[in-house]
């Protein structure tokens, strides 16, 4: 009989965060503010490992095409700082959920 590796809920994260990010990604529904570049604007609030590690990572280079990332938010400055360099993308950082909806202005 075979044994059955048990999955984790960090395997599982893992493994379904692109079928997610993909499956939020309708080209069909792009609001308004994506209409300039055709891409949905995206922000990530909380830029820990989980935020900008576990999906934030992957969601960048393999869907340039379809999204920017227009908005990093943690309370920390110093790790939303670090994580848009691990990102490598250009968006400004926030302290301030508030203030980055207002400015930022990402697809809802």
């Amino acid at each position: 009989m075979a044994q059955r590796k048990t999955l984790t809920r960090r395997d599982f994260v893992t493994a379904t965060a692109g079928a997610v990010a993909a499956a939020s990604l309708p080209a069909s529904s792009s609001p308004l503010a994506a209409a300039a570049t055709g891409r949905r604007r995206y922000a990530i609030v909380g830029t820990g490992d989980r935020g900008s590690g576990m999906w934030g990572r992957s969601l960048a280079p393999r869907y340039s095409d379809v999204l920017e990332f227009v908005g990093l938010c943690d309370p920390n400055p110093k790790r939303a700082a670090a994580s848009k360099e691990l990102l490598g993308v250009s968006c400004p950082t926030f302290t301030s959920f508030d203030e980055m909806c207002e400015n930022a202005n990402p697809t809802c």
